[in-house]
């Protein structure tokens, strides 16, 4: 790697929560075999579909439908019912809505009490905290952001202070509000801070242009490039939290 910065130079490191220190998919994966479990629990699993097969199949449906979405304007919560309906096919399970949307809000209810965190994240906070302070930037509820971080038991690494949110539109990322209070509650210049996100736009892109370096956590990258440049501005890309906290390490 040849960034035009250095990790040893800042004392900060701004994290986004969904998707860079929450493993979402993972997390709804294991909420949804869990609910369908206790539908067909008795099943022998060598006879049936196997269920995270299942749990694939309602997200490419999802996902099939919300890419069809900009084109129509379809309500979300029909579309998680067809798209549920569409993967529960197979099985000898009921699909009208009634089923359906209580089998959505159990699920619902396992994923927001049984979050997961990515593999190795747990072990590089733990490093990390000891030479940077860390931070989250979140476009998510304040409430929900407190919940995720107490169950998973982070306080030590995200305390209240450090956590930073907003409601209002107009102050969520890509805007510059949440990075520059971040900057402000911590005391630090933004040439002494970096942000980890996964969403380019989002996280990438608006921690540049408030000045903050960036890494970009994207665990499906599959070319070779190991930073990526946004103008003069360089990127580093890493794959998993244990590259992450290695780009961190000592010799770096």
């Amino acid at each position: 790697m040849n960034p035009q910065w250095s990790p040893r130079k800042k004392k900060a490191i701004f994290f986004d929560l969904n998707e860079t220190l929450l493993d979402t998919r993972r997390t709804f994966t294991d909420s949804f075999v869990t609910v369908l479990q206790d539908y067909i629990g008795r099943w022998n699993p060598d006879e049936g579909v196997p269920l995270e097969q299942v749990a694939a199949q309602y997200q490419s449906e999802w996902r099939k439908r919300i890419k069809n979405k900009k084109k129509s304007a379809v309500p979300m919560d029909r579309i998680r019912r067809t798209s549920l309906a569409a993967a529960l096919n197979p099985l000898p399970l009921p699909t009208n809505r009634a089923f359906v949307e209580t089998f959505l809000q159990k699920v619902d209810q396992v994923n927001a009490q049984q979050p997961k965190l990515y593999p190795g994240a747990r072990e590089a906070l733990q490093f990390l905290s000891r030479h940077y302070k860390l931070a989250l930037i979140s476009n998510g509820k304040e409430e929900k952001t407190e919940r995720y971080i107490n169950r998973l038991h982070l306080q030590d690494y995200f305390p209240a202070s450090h956590r930073f949110t907003s409601v209002r539109k107009d102050r969520k990322k890509p805007n510059a509000y949440l990075f520059l209070q971040a900057l402000k509650a911590l005391q630090i210049s933004k040439e002494e801070a970096v942000m980890v996100g996964n969403s380019w736009h989002l996280d990438i892109l608006g921690a540049v242009r408030c000045g903050i370096d960036a890494i970009w956590f994207d665990p499906l990258h599959k070319e070779k490039n190991s930073h990526k440049s946004i103008g003069s501005q360089s990127v580093y890309i890493v794959r998993s939290w244990e590259q992450l906290a290695s780009l961190f390490a000592p010799h770096s």
